[in-house]
């Protein structure tokens, strides 16, 4: 068996009870994830132009970009109507 099994044994024999774990998270966390991943879009759309080789590199590169800007947009309206209200 494994040491996570063995330590199970161990807890119910000492008879620790477990303590409730509150986490938050900022209320501009979720526009904040939403800003890093259109960032991040359009940095593999950068990328993909330097990449010539692949098919359609500059089709996919602009339709990437473009995807990015888009999520970036949304983020950061989001981190604004968070701001403002």
């Amino acid at each position: 068996m494994g040491v996570g099994f063995f330590l199970m044994g161990l807890i119910r024999v000492k008879g620790v009870q477990p303590q409730p774990i509150t986490l938050s998270l900022p209320s501009s966390f979720p526009a904040l994830t939403v800003t890093v991943l259109g960032v991040i879009v359009i940095l593999a759309g950068v990328f993909l132009l330097w990449a010539p080789e692949m098919v359609y590199p500059y089709l996919a590169a602009f339709a990437a970009i473009a995807v990015g800007v888009l999520i970036l947009a949304g983020g950061l309206a989001a981190l604004s109507r968070r701001s403002q209200a």
